[in-house]
C-alpha cells in the first residue's frame, strides 16, 4: 500500500476546463460567417500593407540602385501564400455555410464546419501574424560593390588581340607594376584598356578591386581622388570636405591593404601618384597601374615598367573594321533599315577636341564661346568672363553654388548640367535675358531657383535627376517654353495645376519616375493618378514627345481614348492596372520606345482581337518603334505574349512576376498560330532578363535563333527547365549568361538537337 499515491483535483475545476475546450471547439462553428468576414477584411489590411512595403521597395530599388532584402523577399512569399490559402477558402464558402443551422450556432455536418472553422480561425491569425512582421525599418539594402565593373564594348575587336596579349602577359610579370599604352589618338588605347578591364572578370580571385579613372586633358588631381574614393567607399559628404593631403592619406591606406589595379585612361602629363595616395607597386606590392597616353615621354615620365605601342590597323583591317561597323544593310543601301533616335551619342575624344578648338576659335576674338567642360571646376568661373558670352557649358564639374550675379545679356545657352548644385541666388538670372536654353540636370538641387521664373525668352528648360520638391506657379511666365523635363525627379511632390497647360506652346513634356504618394486633394496635376496632368496635356495643341507615368484608372482611361496623346508617346509608366488590359488599346503609341508595366492586380494583358486589327491594317506587327520592355511586381499577370508583336526590342525584363508560368503562351500563340512564324519574336533582342519568377517553366515553346542576343540573366526561377536557344551556339557566340547554377548544369548536359 506503500507505493499509492494519492493526486486531490476539485470535480469544479475538471468540469470547468472541459466546458472551456467544449466553447473554444464550438466556437470554430458558431463564429465561423463572422470569421469568414473578418478573414476578408483582414487579408485587404495585409494587401495594403503589402503594397505600401513594395511601394517603398520599388522606389529604392530603382532610384537608390539598392535591393530587397531577404526578410522582404520572404515576406511577400508568405502574403501570396496567404492570399492563395484565403481564395481557398473562399470557394469553400458557400458549401460550408450551407451546412449551417440553428442561426449558424450548430452544423448539420459538425465535423466538416469544425474542421473548416478551425482553419478559417488558424487563418486569421496568420494573417494577422504577418501583417505584423511587415512592419519593416529597412526594406532594401546596398547592393555589393563587384570586384570589376564591366565596361561596355564591342564583342568583336579587331587588329589589336596581339598587343593585348601581350598586355595580359606582362600583367602577369611581377616586375612590370607600371605598364603605359601609347599611340595618336584614335587608334584604340581605350578599347584595349576596356578589354583588359574587362577580362579582369574571368580571374575575379586574382586582384580586390579594379579602378578604372578617365584622367583626360586638365584634369585635377582631386577629381583622380574623388572616383578612386568612390570605388573603394570612401566617399561621402564629410570626405569631400577633406583636404588633398587628407584625401590621400585615406587612399593610401585603404589601397595598401589590397590587391588593386588601377586602370588610367587618356593621360596627358604626369598624374602624381604619391600625391594621389596610390601605393607604387613593387615586388612586395603585387598590384598593377596600367595607362594610355598618346605621348611616349609621358610614360617615361610615369616610371613605366613596361610600354606598348598601340598601332593604326593595317589597310586590311581597317576596311574589315569599316565594314562591321557600317553594316552589310547600310553598304547595301536597304531602304528599310530603321533610324536610330537615342538620346545621347558619346563623341569619341579627337572628334570631340577637333570641334571644340574649332568652336573656340572660330568666336575666339569676339569671346562668344565658353567651354570649361569635365575639367574639375569647384566655383563658376569669375563674373568677368560671362560678359559678352553667347554659349557656354560648364558641364561634368564640381560646382556647388552659384552665389554671384553676372552680367550675360547675349547668353543664349547655358549647360550647368552634371555639376554638385546645391544653391543658386535667385538673383543669378537677372541680367540673362536672351536665355533660350538651360540645363541644370543631374545636380542636387532641393529648392527650386526661383530667378528661373524671369527667364521669358527660355525654350529648353531640363531639370531631371535634381532632387527639386516642387515648381512655382510663377514658371506661368515662361510663355515660350517648348521643351521641359522633368524625369527622375524622385523628391518632386507638386506641379501646380494649370500649370502645364499654360506652356501653350510646349512641345516636349517629360515626367516619369516622380513622387505618387500624394493624398488626393493636393493641388499637384501629379495627385489623382495622373488624371489631372492628363487633362492638362490634352489642351497642348503642339504637343509631339511625351514621357509619362500613370498610377490610376481613371488617368489611363483619359490617356488610352486620346489618340494625340498616344501618337506622341515615348515613354510610359503604367501602375495600378487592374484584372485585364486588351493590347489593342495601346498600338496608338506608334512612337513609343520604352514600355514599363507595375500592376499588381494586372492578370492579363488581352491579345484575342490584336491579330485581326492588324490584317486589317495591312501590317504584321502592333509596335514598331518599341525597344524596350520592363515587367516588374505584377504578381497575379501570367504571361507575357503580347511581346511577339514587338520586332524590334533590344532589351526585356521581368521581374517578380510570381504567377507567371511562360513568357510566350503556346496557347494564347495557338489564336495566331498561323501569323506567329511571319512575326519572328525576338529578332532584335540584346539584353534579356528574368528574376524571381518562380513559376516560370518556357520562355517559348520551341527554340529562337536569337542573332542579336549579347546577355540574358535567368535568375530564381527554379521551374524554368530550358532556354529557348542552341547552347552550344550561345557560347559559340560568347553571349554574356547569368543563369541559376541548376538550370546551366541541366543546359550542358542536354543533347543540342533535342
Amino acid at each position: 500500500m506503500g507505493n499509492i499515491c494519492s493526486v486531490s483535483i476539485s470535480f469544479d475545476e475538471i468540469f470547468s476546463r472541459c466546458v472551456q475546450c467544449f466553447l473554444t471547439k464550438a466556437s470554430y462553428i458558431s463564429q465561423l460567417q463572422d470569421n469568414l468576414l473578418l478573414l476578408q477584411s483582414e487579408l485587404q489590411k495585409l494587401i495594403d500593407v503589402r503594397d505600401d512595403v513594395m511601394g517603398r521597395v520599388n522606389t529604392d530599388e530603382r532610384s537608390l540602385q539598392m535591393k530587397r532584402t531577404g526578410q522582404v523577399e520572404g515576406w511577400l512569399s508568405r502574403v501570396q501564400a496567404a492570399e492563395n490559402q484565403v481564395a481557398e477558402l473562399q470557394k469553400l464558402k458557400d458549401e460550408e455555410t450551407q451546412k449551417l443551422c440553428l442561426g449558424g450556432y450548430c452544423s448539420n455536418n459538425c465535423k466538416s464546419s469544425y474542421n473548416f472553422g478551425k482553419r478559417v480561425h488558424k487563418m486569421l491569425q496568420e494573417l494577422t501574424t504577418v501583417k505584423t512582421e511587415g512592419d519593416f525599418k529597412n526594406v532594401a539594402e546596398k547592393m555589393p560593390e563587384d570586384p570589376v565593373d564591366e565596361m561596355p564594348i564591342h564583342p568583336t575587336i579587331i587588329g589589336l588581340q596581339s598587343t593585348f596579349d601581350k598586355v595580359w602577359t606582362c600583367l602577369g610579370d611581377q616586375q612590370a607594376g607600371i605598364i603605359g599604352l601609347w599611340g595618336m589618338g584614335g587608334v584604340g588605347k581605350t578599347t584595349l584598356l576596356t578589354q583588359i578591364n574587362n577580362k579582369f572578370l574571368d580571374t575575379p580571385d586574382d586582384f580586390d578591386v579594379v579602378i578604372w579613372v578617365v584622367v583626360s586633358k586638365d584634369q585635377k588631381l582631386e577629381m583622380i581622388q574623388e572616383t578612386i574614393g568612390k570605388r573603394i567607399g570612401l566617399w561621402d559628404d564629410s570626405w569631400k570636405t577633406k583636404r588633398l593631403e587628407e584625401k590621400a592619406l585615406d587612399i593610401f591606406k585603404v589601397l595598401s591593404q589590397k590587391r588593386f589595379v588601377l586602370l588610367l585612361d587618356d593621360i596627358w602629363e604626369r598624374v602624381d601618384l604619391i600625391e594621389v595616395g596610390v601605393p607604387l607597386p613593387s615586388t612586395k606590392i603585387s598590384s598593377k597601374i596600367v595607362f594610355t597616353t598618346r605621348f611616349n615621354e609621358v610614360c617615361g615620365h610615369m616610371e613605366a615598367h613596361k610600354q606598348f605601342k598601340v598601332e593604326c590597323l593595317a589597310h586590311e583591317e581597317a576596311w574589315k573594321l569599316f565594314r562591321m561597323k557600317v553594316g552589310r544593310e547600310t553598304l547595301d543601301n536597304d531602304p528599310d533599315i530603321l533610324q536610330e533616335d537615342d538620346d545621347r551619342s558619346k563623341m569619341h575624344d579627337v572628334i570631340r577636341d577637333m570641334v571644340l578648338w574649332i568652336a573656340c576659335e572660330i568666336e575666339k576674338e569676339k569671346g562668344k564661346f565658353l567651354v570649361q567642360t569635365s575639367v574639375g571646376l569647384i566655383e563658376a568661373p569669375e563674373t568677368e568672363k560671362w560678359e559678352g558670352v553667347k554659349r557656354m557649358s560648364l558641364m561634368e564639374n564640381q560646382i556647388e553654388n552659384l552665389s554671384e550675379i553676372p552680367s550675360c545679356p547675349h547668353l543664349s545657352t547655358l549647360f550647368l548640367n552634371e555639376n554638385s548644385l546645391r544653391m543658386i541666388n535667385n538673383d543669378f538670372f537677372w541680367f540673362m535675358p536672351s536665355l533660350k536654353v538651360l540645363n541644370l540636370s543631374s545636380n542636387g538641387l532641393i529648392e527650386f531657383p526661383l530667378g528661373i521664373s524671369r527667364l521669358v525668352s527660355l525654350q529648353y528648360l531640363d531639370l531631371s535627376w535634381t532632387g527639386i520638391k516642387e515648381l512655382p506657379e510663377e514658371l506661368k511666365a515662361l510663355t515660350n517654353l517648348r521643351c521641359l523635363n522633368l524625369d527622375h525627379m524622385y523628391f518632386l511632390h507638386r506641379v501646380p495645376r494649370r500649370l502645364i497647360s499654360s506652356f501653350a506652346k510646349l512641345h516636349v513634356f517629360r515626367l516619369s519616375h516622380c513622387n505618387r504618394n500624394l493624398g488626393p486633394n493636393e493641388d499637384s496635376v501629379l495627385s489623382g493618378g495622373g488624371e489631372y496632368l492628363v487633362e492638362e496635356l490634352l489642351g497642348l495643341k503642339y504637343l509631339k514627345a511625351l514621357s509619362i507615368q500613370l498610377n490610376g484608372s481613371c488617368a489611363q482611361g483619359k490617356f488610352l481614348k486620346s489618340q494625340k496623346l498616344q501618337s506622341c508617346t515615348q515613354f510610359l509608366h503604367l501602375e495600378g492596372l487592374e484584372e485585364s488590359l486588351p493590347v489593342l488599346s495601346l498600338t496608338g503609341m506608334k512612337h513609343i520606345n520604352e514600355l514599363v508595366i507595375s500592376c499588381s492586380g494586372l492578370e492579363e494583358l488581352k491579345i484575342d482581337y490584336c491579330l485581326g486589327e492588324i490584317q486589317k491594317r495591312g501590317e504584321s506587327h502592333c509596335f514598331h518603334s518599341l525597344g524596350k520592355v520592363i515587367i516588374n511586381d505584377c504578381i497575379k499577370l501570367r504571361d507575357a505574349t503580347w511581346l511577339v508583336f514587338a520586332p524590334n526590342l533590344k532589351y526585356i525584363a521581368i521581374s517578380h512576376c510570381f504567377v507567371m508560368g511562360q513568357v510566350i503562351s503556346v496557347e494564347k500563340c495557338g489564336l495566331v498560330e498561323d501569323e506567329i512564324q511571319s512575326l519572328n519574336p525576338f529578332a532584335k533582342l540584346e539584353y534579356f532578363r528574368l528574376q524571381n519568377l518562380r513559376c516560370l517553366k518556357s520562355i517559348f515553346w520551341k527554340q529562337l535563333p536569337f542573332p542579336s542576343l549579347k546577355k540574358i540573366t535567368a535568375i530564381g526561377c527554379p521551374s524554368l527547365e530550358k532556354l529557348p536557344f542552341d547552347f552550344n551556339r550561345v557560347t559559340e557566340c560568347k553571349i554574356d549568361m547569368q543563369i541559376d547554377k541548376r538550370l546551366l548544369e541541366q543546359l550542358k548536359g542536354e543533347d543540342p538537337a533535342t
